[in-house]
Protein backbone atom coordinates (compact mmCIF):
# COMPACT_ATOMS: atom_id res chain seq x y z
CA UNK A 1 0.00 0.00 0.00
CA UNK A 2 1.74 3.19 -1.19
CA UNK A 3 1.11 6.69 0.67
CA UNK A 4 -1.12 7.88 -2.12
CA UNK A 5 -3.34 4.79 -1.82
CA UNK A 6 -3.45 5.47 1.62
CA UNK A 7 -4.03 9.36 1.22
CA UNK A 8 -7.58 8.43 -0.47
CA UNK A 9 -8.40 5.59 1.87
CA UNK A 10 -7.99 7.76 5.08
CA UNK A 11 -7.10 4.86 6.81
CA UNK A 12 -3.40 4.01 8.57
CA UNK A 13 -0.80 1.55 6.72
CA UNK A 14 -1.73 -0.71 9.62
CA UNK A 15 -5.54 -1.04 8.73
CA UNK A 16 -4.99 -1.44 4.96
CA UNK A 17 -2.11 -4.40 4.65
CA UNK A 18 -3.21 -7.96 4.84
CA UNK A 19 -7.33 -7.28 4.47
CA UNK A 20 -9.19 -7.28 1.01
CA UNK A 21 -10.13 -3.90 -0.41
CA UNK A 22 -13.97 -4.52 -0.53
CA UNK A 23 -13.72 -5.11 3.17
CA UNK A 24 -11.93 -2.03 3.66
CA UNK A 25 -14.25 0.29 1.65
CA UNK A 26 -17.41 -1.67 0.51
CA UNK A 27 -18.69 0.99 -1.65
CA UNK A 28 -15.49 1.07 -3.97
CA UNK A 29 -16.41 -1.83 -5.51
CA UNK A 30 -19.31 -0.55 -7.32
CA UNK A 31 -16.17 2.00 -9.30
CA UNK A 32 -14.46 1.41 -11.45
CA UNK A 33 -11.38 0.58 -8.83
CA UNK A 34 -13.40 -2.09 -7.54
CA UNK A 35 -14.19 -3.56 -10.82
CA UNK A 36 -10.76 -3.90 -12.03
CA UNK A 37 -9.50 -4.94 -8.70
CA UNK A 38 -12.51 -8.00 -8.78
CA UNK A 39 -11.23 -8.79 -12.19
CA UNK A 40 -7.86 -9.25 -11.10
CA UNK A 41 -8.88 -11.47 -8.16
CA UNK A 42 -11.22 -13.76 -10.18
CA UNK A 43 -8.49 -13.67 -13.01
CA UNK A 44 -5.33 -13.71 -11.39
CA UNK A 45 -4.09 -11.52 -13.68
CA UNK A 46 -2.79 -7.64 -13.35
CA UNK A 47 -4.75 -5.27 -14.39
CA UNK A 48 -3.36 -1.78 -14.87
CA UNK A 49 -6.10 1.30 -15.12
CA UNK A 50 -7.10 4.51 -15.42
CA UNK A 51 -9.62 6.15 -13.00
CA UNK A 52 -10.75 9.31 -10.91
CA UNK A 53 -11.16 9.47 -7.58
CA UNK A 54 -12.00 12.02 -4.92
CA UNK A 55 -11.00 14.30 -7.73
CA UNK A 56 -8.51 13.06 -8.46
CA UNK A 57 -6.76 11.18 -11.20
CA UNK A 58 -5.33 8.05 -10.38
CA UNK A 59 -3.10 5.50 -12.47
CA UNK A 60 -3.65 2.22 -11.06
CA UNK A 61 -1.72 -1.39 -11.20
CA UNK A 62 -3.27 -4.29 -9.40
CA UNK A 63 -1.29 -7.27 -9.16
CA UNK A 64 -1.59 -10.45 -7.99
CA UNK A 65 0.51 -11.90 -5.11
CA UNK A 66 1.88 -15.10 -4.05
CA UNK A 67 -0.58 -15.68 -1.71
CA UNK A 68 -3.81 -15.35 -3.65
CA UNK A 69 -4.20 -11.49 -2.91
CA UNK A 70 -3.55 -7.99 -4.78
CA UNK A 71 -0.45 -5.66 -4.49
CA UNK A 72 -2.13 -2.34 -5.70
CA UNK A 73 -0.21 0.57 -6.37
CA UNK A 74 -1.82 3.93 -7.58
CA UNK A 75 -0.27 7.17 -8.72
CA UNK A 76 -1.48 9.84 -8.68
CA UNK A 77 -1.91 11.52 -13.08
CA UNK A 78 -4.16 14.09 -12.07
CA UNK A 79 -1.60 17.17 -12.50
CA UNK A 80 -0.47 15.06 -15.83
CA UNK A 81 -4.40 14.91 -17.20
CA UNK A 82 -4.57 18.58 -16.69
CA UNK A 83 -1.47 19.18 -18.73
CA UNK A 84 -2.98 16.61 -21.48
CA UNK A 85 -6.40 18.60 -21.12
CA UNK A 86 -5.00 21.83 -22.26
CA UNK A 87 -2.59 20.97 -24.64
CA UNK A 88 -5.54 19.30 -25.97
CA UNK A 89 -7.57 22.21 -25.88
CA UNK A 90 -4.91 24.44 -27.56
CA UNK A 91 -4.84 22.09 -30.07
CA UNK A 92 -8.65 22.60 -30.99
CA UNK A 93 -8.47 26.65 -30.69
CA UNK A 94 -5.64 26.09 -32.77
CA UNK A 95 -8.06 24.38 -35.50
CA UNK A 96 -10.82 26.67 -34.90
CA UNK A 97 -8.29 28.96 -35.62
CA UNK A 98 -7.27 27.52 -39.03
CA UNK A 99 -10.80 26.88 -40.13
CA UNK A 100 -11.77 30.61 -39.27
CA UNK A 101 -9.24 31.53 -41.63
CA UNK A 102 -9.59 29.66 -44.66
CA UNK A 103 -13.66 30.28 -43.97
CA UNK A 104 -13.01 33.95 -43.74
CA UNK A 105 -10.46 34.16 -46.58
CA UNK A 106 -13.38 31.86 -48.97
CA UNK A 107 -15.81 34.50 -47.83
CA UNK A 108 -13.20 37.99 -48.55
CA UNK A 109 -13.13 36.58 -52.02
CA UNK A 110 -16.84 36.37 -52.48
CA UNK A 111 -17.55 39.83 -50.93
CA UNK A 112 -14.58 41.28 -53.04
CA UNK A 113 -17.17 40.00 -56.14
CA UNK A 114 -19.84 40.87 -54.91
CA UNK A 115 -18.88 44.67 -54.10
CA UNK A 116 -17.34 44.84 -57.49
CA UNK A 117 -20.12 43.77 -59.43
CA UNK A 118 -22.29 46.47 -56.96
CA UNK A 119 -20.02 48.88 -57.43
CA UNK A 120 -20.21 48.62 -61.61
CA UNK A 121 -24.00 48.14 -61.21
CA UNK A 122 -23.85 51.57 -59.21
CA UNK A 123 -21.76 53.14 -61.78
CA UNK A 124 -24.15 52.03 -65.15
CA UNK A 125 -27.60 53.05 -62.90
CA UNK A 126 -26.32 56.79 -62.09
CA UNK A 127 -27.36 58.17 -59.18
CA UNK A 128 -30.83 59.33 -60.21
CA UNK A 129 -31.70 55.36 -60.76
CA UNK A 130 -34.77 54.17 -58.32
CA UNK A 131 -32.44 51.27 -57.43
CA UNK A 132 -29.41 53.62 -56.75
CA UNK A 133 -30.27 53.44 -53.08
CA UNK A 134 -30.75 49.29 -53.15
CA UNK A 135 -27.03 49.17 -54.93
CA UNK A 136 -25.83 51.36 -52.43
CA UNK A 137 -26.94 49.44 -49.24
CA UNK A 138 -25.52 46.23 -51.11
CA UNK A 139 -22.39 47.90 -50.67
CA UNK A 140 -22.35 49.24 -47.40
CA UNK A 141 -23.63 45.68 -46.22
CA UNK A 142 -20.40 44.16 -48.55
CA UNK A 143 -18.13 46.86 -46.64
CA UNK A 144 -18.92 45.92 -43.57
CA UNK A 145 -18.97 41.94 -44.22
CA UNK A 146 -15.22 42.78 -45.23
CA UNK A 147 -14.53 45.03 -42.43
CA UNK A 148 -15.97 41.85 -40.35
CA UNK A 149 -13.93 39.46 -42.13
CA UNK A 150 -10.59 41.24 -41.68
CA UNK A 151 -11.36 40.53 -37.73
CA UNK A 152 -12.03 36.99 -38.42
CA UNK A 153 -8.07 36.92 -40.23
CA UNK A 154 -6.45 38.86 -37.52
CA UNK A 155 -8.05 36.47 -34.76
CA UNK A 156 -6.97 33.36 -36.54
CA UNK A 157 -3.48 34.59 -37.06
CA UNK A 158 -3.68 35.72 -33.75
CA UNK A 159 -3.19 39.36 -34.64
CA UNK A 160 -3.84 42.17 -31.76
CA UNK A 161 -7.46 42.85 -32.29
CA UNK A 162 -9.45 46.26 -31.39
CA UNK A 163 -12.51 45.09 -30.53
CA UNK A 164 -15.91 47.45 -31.02
CA UNK A 165 -19.66 47.28 -31.37
CA UNK A 166 -20.52 45.66 -34.76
Amino acid sequence: VNDRLLDLAERPREQMIGRYLRALCPRIMETELGRQYQRAMDEHRPARFQTQSAGRWLDVGAYPTPDGGLAIHARDITDQRRLEERVAQRQRLESVGQLTGGVAHDFNNLLTVILGNAELLAESLGRDSPQAELVATICRAAESSASLTQRLLAFSRRQMLEPRVV
